[in-house]
């Protein structure tokens, strides 16, 4: 079976939360023609060296295929305030 987002679309905004992660998925969505853009947003990585890192190898990946990426910014203390409800 063939997915494909519903009626008819053909952007796709992928969450990632690192590259190997979504790679897969990623490729896949560019196989079948959809234009895909990569956003980042994890204020839930720790400590903010790993997420700087996860975040450049998004960055890289995105532009080796040619693609937008979206990059959000590291709220790290709005994050822990919400997790704390």
């Amino acid at each position: 079976h063939d997915a494909m987002p519903p009626g008819g679309a053909t952007k796709v905004l992928l969450h990632s939360c690192c590259a190997p992660c979504s790679g897969a998925m990623f490729e896949e969505m560019l196989s079948k023609g959809l234009e895909v853009t990569i956003f980042f947003y994890n204020p839930n990585i720790h400590p903010r060296r790993e997420y700087e890192i996860r975040k450049e190898e998004n960055k890289r990946y995105a532009a080796r295929h040619g693609v937008p990426f979206v990059d959000c910014d590291y709220d790290q203390s709005s994050w822990f305030q919400r997790m704390k409800g």
